[in-house]
């Protein structure tokens, strides 16, 4: 994806933590209680990539402020962990996470072929600690040369990897793109791609990707249903509004991205999680946790999980 503008500078941890246990009591918009359902919440967890700044204790204490039920690791050259330290470095996340009452269900990595060297070392380090979702990167296409050949290549890859994945008992997942020029902008590819491997991946699905590329992610959504394993939430301009016409991330619930999915996603008893992104500009201090807060507080709703409570 295109990553947005941050003019703003990371606070320091010390302040930015200091913030967050105060604010954590003094936010202005309502608590919520749990609805009743019998199919129970579908967790929401938060992705890391956006908390960079923060080392690995003091990610998870914000993750249980924040009110997520987990975290997705980003195991990246610029993510939380990098991959070749993912051997001592992610094992010490998982803990630090797990401390904290959390749970640690999937990462989200650059691997797209078992010819990065760091590509078992990850997978293998994942199935020891029990996390069983690992989203993969994105293939990019090359402009100069046929797509056929290409695609072939991405089958080759898929397959290589969803060996391995079956044999240490994970679960590979690709996201939809949300760039032309990137393997996956249109589900259908996906899922041809994957059919061709023989191998058992799953689609990552993002709404608000689906309906910047195609005007709508209904149609998009419908292609994914049958190997659906996981969600994205977050929101983007309209591209009209953005600088320049790129995609630019804002607020969950003022951009593009709407209800009607993640309504859907929970009548259909969707047994797989759905991961929030901040990629849009945070600010400092209590305004991030409230950013986050805010943001979980719309898909809740969407999600019709959760509703507020006068009483609490």
């Amino acid at each position: 994806m295109v990553p947005p503008s941050r003019s703003s500078p990371a606070p320091s941890r010390r302040d930015f933590l200091r913030a967050a246990a105060t604010a954590a009591t003094a936010l202005s918009f309502p608590r919520l209680a749990r609805a009743a359902s019998p199919a129970g919440p579908i967790p929401i967890i938060g992705s890391a990539e956006s908390f960079r700044f923060l080392e690995t204790r003091e990610l998870a204490q914000f993750a249980s402020v924040a009110g997520w039920t987990g975290l997705e690791a980003s195991v990246r050259k610029a993510g939380q962990i990098d991959p070749s330290h993912v051997r001592d470095d992610l094992p010490d996340f998982f803990n630090a996470v797990q401390q904290h009452g959390l749970d640690m269900p999937a990462l989200a990595t650059d691997l797209f072929t078992l010819r990065d060297p760091d590509a078992e070392g990850v997978l293998r380090t994942a199935a020891k600690l029990g996390i069983k979702r690992v989203r993969l990167g994105t293939w990019k296409y090359d402009a100069a040369k046929p797509r056929d050949p290409q695609l072939a290549i991405i089958v080759r890859d898929l397959r290589e990897l969803g060996q391995l994945a079956k044999e240490i008992d994970i679960k590979l997942g690709v996201e939809n793109a949300l760039r032309s020029d990137r393997f996956g902008s249109d589900v259908r590819d996906l899922v041809d791609v994957i059919k061709q491997s023989g191998q058992d991946i799953g689609i990552y699905f993002n709404p608000a990707r689906a309906i910047l590329v195609h005007g709508s992610a209904a149609p998009q959504a419908a292609l994914a249903e049958s190997r659906l394993m996981g969600a994205y939430a977050e929101d983007y301009l309209p591209l009209g509004l953005s600088p320049n016409h790129q995609p630019k991330a804002c607020e969950l619930g003022m951009g593009v991205s709407q209800p009607a999915f993640f309504k859907d996603l929970r009548a259909s008893g969707f047994g797989g999680i759905v991961c929030i992104r901040y990629e849009y500009a945070l600010g400092k201090n209590e305004a991030i946790l409230k950013h986050a807060r805010t943001d979980l507080a719309t898909l809740q709703q969407w999600l019709g999980q959760y509703s507020p409570s006068p009483f609490l």
